[in-house]
């Protein structure tokens, strides 16, 4: 083994431990210095508010009482175009990684580098910034002061939560919790509501058009 190829290794073994450092400080969190990490008990037991509704002894609902208005819907509930919508815009890979899509981490790191900024979150990943808040600024912590060293504490944040998710649930219960907690403007959060608010109708009553529209306005909210 010649020198130059020792000094290649011996870089790149440098590099991997001030990495795995870096890592365990992430995970350990000293003095909170990254802010707010989910713990196993977010994981668990996420907490998602819902609108609380006050009906009549004769069914009839007369009042809503919310600070995000949102209704509870099952997947089951869902018009399968809107969830075919979904995936094809937002995660096309969904059923085929672990929260963390490689292919398109390396293709917005091309694209970056090139000028063009593309996102590379899937939807486990957007559904730990909807569930937890994670890039609020009180959730920053001291890491959120230093620009290069904020982006580099969301996207861990998002993928290490992301990837406890996926543990911890199944395909269908994070696409259930993810239409739970998306919003859709208007102080519309989850699909029923988007639904009602801007259709009059129940999210399995969603023609492809109407699917198709509130799908595209999870980019410009």
């Amino acid at each position: 083994m010649n020198s130059y190829l020792r000094k290649c290794l011996k870089g790149l073994g440098y590099i991997g431990g001030v990495f795995l450092l870096f890592i365990i400080l992430f995970e350990l969190n000293p003095f909170g210095f990254f802010g707010y990490i989910p713990t196993v008990q977010d994981i668990q037991t996420p907490k998602m508010p819902f609108a609380s509704e006050l009906y009549t002894s004769d069914s009839v609902l007369i009042g809503r009482y919310f600070k995000e208005k949102r209704s509870p819907v099952s997947l089951a509930e869902v018009d399968s175009n809107l969830i075919q919508v979904l995936l094809a815009t937002e995660d096309i890979r969904f059923y085929e990684h672990h929260g963390i899509d490689i292919k398109s981490v390396l293709a917005g790191v091309f694209s970056t580098a090139s000028g063009d900024k593309r996102g590379a979150s899937t939807i486990t990943q957007q559904l730990v910034k909807n569930l937890y808040h994670t890039r609020h600024p009180k959730n920053q912590g001291w890491a959120g002061k230093v620009p290069l060293l904020r982006t580099i504490s969301f996207k861990l944040k998002e993928w290490f939560t992301a990837l406890k998710l996926e543990m911890a649930y199944s395909k269908p219960e994070l696409l259930e919790m993810y239409l739970n907690t998306v919003g859709f403007g208007n102080n519309a959060f989850g699909i029923k509501v988007a639904a009602r608010t801007y259709f009059s109708k129940l999210p399995d009553e969603l023609n492809w058009q109407e699917s198709a529209l509130l799908i595209g306005m999870l980019k410009a909210t």
